[in-house]
């Protein structure tokens, strides 16, 4: 292999950096970084990450669709689990009380609360939440209820590896998106 030719990671066939256009050649790089990215995350949180083995192609797809850096960091915070709370901020001794700031007398707000149950973000919430319910139905190992989902597929979009066997993909991308989306909403609103 010459020097001006590389070979990433996952990639099938080397780099030409001398003669592929700029843009192949900005996709080939980007391609392998974020599927080591993802790698990463599986490493560092593997119990929460499961899925991301058989989903990493469907959630590099629908990342791509928010070129926004704020939208796409706060995507990737909700993948990683690591979505910041009033919750977390008073363990960390950042706020007064875990309590939701936005509704009088509701619980203590953790990943769960403040995607799935606040009524603040009812509003934004309800209509995606309903076609996720219609999409699970489509589902042979998910339940249609979302309380009853796995902590990794309800608070972070991943599902255990055998949660999406023998679907259909498109149905795979179209609940993927789904939730991706109401996640992307009530954390923007926030």
């Amino acid at each position: 292999m010459h020097w001006w030719k590389s070979q990433f990671p996952d990639e099938s066939g080397p780099l030409d950096i001398l003669c592929e256009p700029m843009s192949k050649l900005m996709h080939r790089v980007r391609d392998p970084l974020r599927g080591q990215q993802l790698r990463k995350l599986y490493q560092h949180r593997p119990r929460q990450c499961d899925g991301m083995r058989v989903l990493k192609d469907v959630l590099n797809k629908q990342l791509h669709k928010y070129p926004d850096g704020v939208e796409h960091t706060l995507l990737l915070g909700a993948i990683a689990g690591a979505t910041w709370t009033a919750d977390r901020a008073h363990l960390q001794g950042l706020r007064t009380v875990p309590q939701c700031q936005y509704r009088e007398g509701c619980e203590n707000v953790d990943e769960d609360h403040l995607s799935w149950r606040c009524s603040a973000w009812e509003v934004v919430r309800e209509p995606l939440a309903m076609q996720l319910v219609q999409l699970a139905k489509g589902m042979p190992w998910l339940r249609e209820d979302p309380k009853d989902w796995p902590p990794c597929q309800r608070l972070c979009c991943l599902p255990p590896v055998h949660m999406f066997a023998d679907v259909k993909e498109e149905v795979v991308h179209q609940f993927v998106e789904q939730q991706l989306a109401m996640f992307y909403r009530v954390l923007r609103m926030r």
